[in-house]
């Protein structure tokens, strides 16, 4: 473990313990601490597991697969629905870049680049899991897979378009990330980042029991304001802020008002889970429509280009 001892955003050294939180998915039975710069509103995990042992905080099955007939059952029914919820991120995407190159960090199996291709764009993916990189190759064609920014060896200013869909928070260095980024992003590409937001409805009604705290794998939680700060720091200029991303404000709406979660469930209860969780969606939609119009919503997506 490792603790935090100055802001990333401010460098100030002075916090607040927010609350305390465990795994939901149960790894671990360790408790952590999100703590709040007093300067900026920061929040953070500390201690946290170093970056060499994060990966054992990390199952298989959170990108996706699982062992039995079940789960590759649902498994499937999730990968026939990725079109349809996804789509709507590839065409977020091509309102700014119709075509071009676009690398997708931390692209899990490869879905939302394997539509990006479909409709013209190049795609590259990092992803830290090799069963999902695998995935990726194998089922969806995608031959430009790499591990990390290292093994992919990007030229300056050789990339139209750069993507994090609910990334950003898992890293220990995000600004370190976003300077990589902006090196390697063409002068006029495009960045968009997504996000689970701290200062959401859910967030302040559910605490550590909100499904986007998911410690210790999210080891920051942002807010529109200080990600945007975060983002002017490192060079950019956010352009575009919206709440309105249901693909997972729905999901963290029900995990946390019902605790159904199938990844840590038997086999009865992971069905159970499943089906659960997509009636509860269709019922709660319209409270969580109001929450992102409200600009509360549970995640929030922004677009950013580079600022000289």
């Amino acid at each position: 473990m490792e603790s935090v001892n100055n802001c990333l955003l401010c460098g100030q050294k002075t916090f607040n313990l927010l609350f305390s939180a465990t795994d939901r998915l149960n790894i671990t039975n360790e408790s952590f601490a999100l703590i709040k710069c007093d300067h900026c509103a920061l929040v953070f995990v500390s201690p946290r597991p170093e970056e060499k042992e994060i990966g054992s905080y990390y199952p298989s099955m959170y990108w996706g697969g699982g062992k039995g007939v079940l789960s590759s059952l649902i498994e499937h029914a999730r990968n026939f629905n990725k079109r349809r919820v996804m789509m709507p991120d590839v065409k977020k995407l091509l309102s700014y870049k119709k075509k071009g190159t676009v690398l997708d960090i931390g692209c899990s199996q490869g879905f939302f680049l394997k539509f990006c291709k479909d409709e013209g764009l190049e795609p590259f993916g990092v992803e830290m899991s090799p069963e999902a990189r695998a995935f990726a190759r194998q089922k969806l064609d995608l031959n430009y897979m790499y591990e990390d920014f290292d093994s992919a060896c990007f030229t300056e200013k050789s990339l139209d378009a750069v993507t994090l869909w609910s990334v950003l928070e898992h890293f220990h260095h995000p600004d370190k990330v976003l300077q990589q980024v902006r090196g390697i992003l063409k002068d006029d590409g495009v960045l968009i980042i997504q996000v689970p937001n701290i200062e959401s409805a859910q967030a302040k009604k559910y605490g550590n029991r909100w499904g986007g705290i998911d410690a210790p794998r999210h080891l920051y939680h942002f807010s529109p304001a200080t990600l945007t700060k975060l983002l002017e720091k490192e060079g950019f200029q956010v352009i575009r802020e919206s709440h309105f991303y249901n693909r997972h404000n729905l999901s963290f709406k029900v995990v946390s008002a019902f605790s159904l979660d199938e990844h840590n469930a038997g086999m009865k209860g992971k069905l159970l889970s499943f089906a659960g969780i997509q009636l509860l969606k269709i019922l709660l939609y319209p409270l969580v429509m109001i929450e992102n119009m409200t600009r509360k919503g549970a995640t929030f997506y922004v677009v950013c280009r580079k600022r000289f």
